[in-house]
């Protein structure tokens, strides 16, 4: 802008929240961040449960559970309807509890909550033999999975700096492509030992995923040479 004054021109260029895109990036130093390791992780355990769903989870309810088309319609109507509203109010939750707790409190709780909540229905369904319970464990699972975008691509954000969109793209090709081999596996388990072991396997995953965001740190972004954020440093608690 023309009119804009040398005053103004320096406060936002000193408080914007990327600095310089000119410098290099250590990609090996950052490859090998346990920070960013862990994200990928788990950010892969979560596509493993979305590849699920949608490519196994009703041939799962309808062969191994026995479940009629109409209640797996039902199911997964209710399960991504509340979903959506869920993924709504979760980017709330996140802010308000950044706001309270903390940048590094706030990612990390809803990344474990939402992996582990997921990671429970998937381990107790197995068990149940009533349609309603099996089918209220699903509307669980896909109600609560589909948030898991909102703390990690967040973290991305935090963490990446000005190369935060590259850093979306790695977790997010990672989490693609170990969930494309996930769903391949998960027909050869099928054939040779049934239906329980590979969603058994699912739930172990996730689990370890929810255990892994302990291990994702928001606060501190992958290269130092970058401006910090004056914002999240302003939401850490001291």
């Amino acid at each position: 802008m023309k009119r804009i004054s040398e005053e103004e021109k320096i406060f936002i260029e000193s408080n914007r929240r990327y600095s310089d895109h000119s410098l290099k990036y250590p990609w090996k130093k950052i490859l090998k961040n346990r920070s960013l390791l862990a994200l990928l992780v788990a950010f892969s355990t979560s596509q493993c449960a979305n590849y699920f769903f949608l490519a196994w989870g009703q041939i799962y309810l309808r062969d191994a559970k026995h479940f009629s088309g109409n209640e797996i319609k039902w199911t997964y109507f209710i399960g991504y309807s509340l979903a959506a509203i869920a993924c709504f109010f979760s980017g709330h939750l996140c802010d308000w509890l950044i706001k309270i707790k903390g940048i590094r409190f706030g990612r990390r709780s809803l990344g474990f909550t939402i992996l582990a909540v997921t990671g429970l229905a998937m381990l107790t369904q197995p068990l149940a033999s009533n349609h309603m319970i099996i089918s209220l464990l699903f509307i669980t699972g896909i109600a609560v999975y589909s948030s898991i975008g909102i703390p990690s691509y967040g973290t991305c954000v935090d963490i990446g700096g000005s190369r935060a969109a590259t850093v979306s793209g790695i977790m997010n090709f990672c989490g693609q492509f170990t969930a494309f081999l996930f769903v391949l596996f998960f027909g050869k388990i099928v054939d040779a030992l049934g239906f329980a072991v590979p969603v058994y396997l699912l739930a172990v995953a996730l689990l370890t995923g929810s255990l892994l965001w302990f291990f994702v740190d928001p606060s501190k972004p992958l290269v130092v040479h970058e401006k910090a954020n004056p914002v999240l440093n302003q939401l850490e608690p001291a």
